[in-house]
């Protein structure tokens, strides 16, 4: 199965697996399952970064994208059909984030699962397979 990481989830994913799920940590211990990474998260983390919002962050955006690469996740492109997709989100007024609504967009496109634990995530469960 393939499983979008959200920005967070990556994060922890290579640096902090203990505060990943019981379910997640199995679903990621599967070899079974292809887990991409999008580059908008990688925009997202280094706005985070550069703003202070992520002082745990010890690492650099090149070392973090090296770590992507050898945990093997694969590498989500941005592309036009997302950018589409998006128009095809609900609007919920409480979570206006416009990179989850892009993880969304994008996951929707490509038929992906979502790993998040991010709870406005809940928001789109019908619609969303989300994992945590």
């Amino acid at each position: 199965m393939n499983y979008l990481l959200d920005t967070h989830t990556c994060i922890w994913a290579i640096g902090k697996q203990s505060k990943l799920s019981a379910t997640v940590k199995e679903i990621l211990q599967n070899a079974a399952n292809n887990f991409w990474v999008s580059k908008i998260s990688l925009l997202e983390i280094a706005i985070k970064k550069k703003i202070g919002k992520l002082e745990e962050f010890e690492i650099s955006i090149p070392e973090f994208i090296g770590s992507i690469y050898s945990s093997g996740y694969y590498m989500l492109q941005l592309n036009d059909e997302h950018f589409q997709s998006y128009d095809n989100i609900d609007f919920h007024e409480t979570h206006r984030d416009p990179f989850d609504r892009y993880l969304l967009a994008a996951a929707q496109f490509e038929k992906f699962a979502i790993i998040s634990k991010d709870e406005k995530f809940k928001l789109y469960t019908d619609t969303f397979e989300i994992v945590w």
